[in-house]
């Protein structure tokens, strides 16, 4: 493997792990704040957690991360990240998932809909 692939693939995999890892930070975020999913507002219990949704935000902030990579800098330049290009890297996967998240859950929202004709007239007022 050449060494310009090789660094492609060595900033794919910074970009994926620091946008994961804020992706995790936004993780913790929710999880702590009051109202968050492990107090809910009407009864006051803890909701279980869903390990297998953490895991997934966690990939959707890997791939944000290596969007970001993809997005901002030259693969081929044989320079190392600044600090400051990690920072943005890490707000890229706290944001980014958000934004991924958002357009995925749109699409699953509106293909969840029933067809025109069954949906009544009530609800043909409201769309």
């Amino acid at each position: 493997m050449s060494a310009a692939i090789a660094h492609a693939f060595e900033l794919l995999l910074w970009g994926g792990c620091l946008g994961a890892f804020g992706q995790f930070l936004r993780a913790v975020v929710g999880v702590v704040k009051p109202g968050g999913p492990l107090s809910s507002p009407t009864t006051g219990a803890r909701e279980p957690f869903r390990a297998s949704q953490f895991y997934f935000t966690l990939f959707v902030g890997f791939i944000a991360g290596s969007a970001a990579v993809v997005l901002s800098n030259d693969l081929t330049n044989q320079t190392a990240l600044s600090v400051t290009a990690k920072l943005c890297l890490v707000a890229a996967g706290y944001a980014g998932t958000d934004f991924i998240e958002g357009i995925t859950g749109r699409f699953a929202a509106s293909s969840a809909k029933p067809p025109m004709a069954s949906r009544g007239r009530a609800n043909l007022l409201r769309d």
